[in-house]
């Protein structure tokens, strides 16, 4: 049985607790969140689209948005945990899947969009990093 990839869509938003932290550990924390994304396309091999999202006059502080393909809601969950900003607690997020356009199953199991708000606990005043 051939099972096709399922499109799965990340969105996420900083959170008040990453305001409070120094400017200099959000930077931290992009950079290893670029490197993550990185990672996934060089060491996985997967198709990837990631990138912040911008106000109408281009500022940034929206948010951000990860595209990818996974077989399921679980292991598409279980990537986007690994994310350093979510791991650090810097984002909330919210995972759904993406149905094509047609509404055609994407496989041979039946889908469901799910939303996973998320918050993590861990933050560097913790030690739980």
């Amino acid at each position: 049985m051939r099972v096709t990839m399922r499109y799965f869509m990340k969105t996420e938003r900083f959170t008040k607790i990453a305001s409070s932290e120094p400017l200099s550990y959000r930077k931290e924390v992009i950079q290893e969140h670029k490197r993550w994304v990185q990672g996934l396309k060089d060491d996985k091999g997967m198709k990837v689209k990631s990138g912040y999202l911008v106000d109408g006059e281009g500022k940034p502080g929206g948010g951000g948005v990860l595209l990818f393909q996974a077989n399921s809601y679980g292991e598409a969950r279980d990537l986007v945990l690994g994310d350093p900003m979510i791991a650090r607690g810097l984002v909330d997020f919210e995972l759904h899947e993406v149905r094509h356009e047609d509404g055609a199953e994407t496989g041979s199991e039946r889908t469901e969009s799910y939303s996973f708000p998320f918050r993590s606990c861990a933050s560097p005043q913790s030690g739980s990093l």
